[in-house]
């Protein structure tokens, strides 16, 4: 199974010799002004005006490039770790609270 560059979709049939490949399909390929595009809640991109961005001749599909994350992982831990110890911390100092309050009332 191949991609192009200019987005065309080959594929060998099953138990097709290995020379016969035929083209099953085409990537539209755009290249739109992202200021006139809006996330949707389904965290798909769309045309603002709800059009459909023309194809461009100019974008290319590249083999072996990987699409990175925009988030960190090891930072986000580290902010959710950092996030629960505060949140304990609280927690225990609430109970504290409680405890003198209990004690002064027992005098």
């Amino acid at each position: 199974d191949l991609i192009a560059s200019d987005g065309t979709l080959s594929m060998r049939q099953l138990g097709a010799p290995a020379n016969v490949i035929e083209d099953v399909g085409r990537l539209k390929l755009v290249s739109p002004n992202y200021a006139d595009m809006e996330r949707g809640n389904d965290g798909l991109f769309r045309m603002e005006d709800g059009s459909v961005a023309p194809a461009s001749a100019n974008v290319k599909v590249m083999s072996g490039m990987l699409e990175g994350s925009n988030v960190n992982a090891v930072e986000e831990m580290v902010d959710m770790i950092s996030l629960q110890r505060h949140y304990t911390n609280e927690g225990n100092f609430d109970r504290f609270l409680i405890s003198l309050s209990e004690a002064n009332d027992a005098v």
